[in-house]
């Protein structure tokens, strides 16, 4: 009783955070059944405690792509907190190669929702 009373308390702290982001596709094309290699596979959500998720890429994506988005439920801890995005894809011998990543910061605060947007 005492552990699910916990996570009632803690659910009712956490904030729902969404991220927005755009890409071009025809400097790097998304990841197919036949483009395996030299192509993104989708993208990683980070913060200082790791990856928070991984972002298939959107449906059929070609040329630039605008307002990708993910969103997430985040709990303590609160306050100053920067976030990074990075596209994760398959160089020409289909290892896994990440890009450079994006930050985006922001005072995260229970039950106050964010729309946060990489650049």
């Amino acid at each position: 009783a005492l552990f699910g009373g916990g996570l009632y308390v803690w659910q009712a702290h956490a904030v729902q955070v969404d991220f927005t982001w755009d890409y071009d596709y025809s400097v790097d094309p998304a990841c197919t059944a036949t483009l395996t290699t030299d192509c993104v596979e989708g993208f990683e959500l980070s913060d200082s405690g790791g990856v928070l998720a991984t972002i298939p890429n959107p449906a059929d994506p070609t040329g630039f792509v605008a307002s990708i988005s993910t969103t997430i439920t985040k709990g303590p801890p609160y306050g100053p907190q920067t976030f990074s995005l990075v596209a994760v894809g398959r160089d020409g011998v289909g290892a896994r190669i990440d890009s450079n990543p994006s930050t985006v910061s922001a005072v995260i605060r229970p039950g106050k929702p964010q729309n946060l947007r990489f650049p």
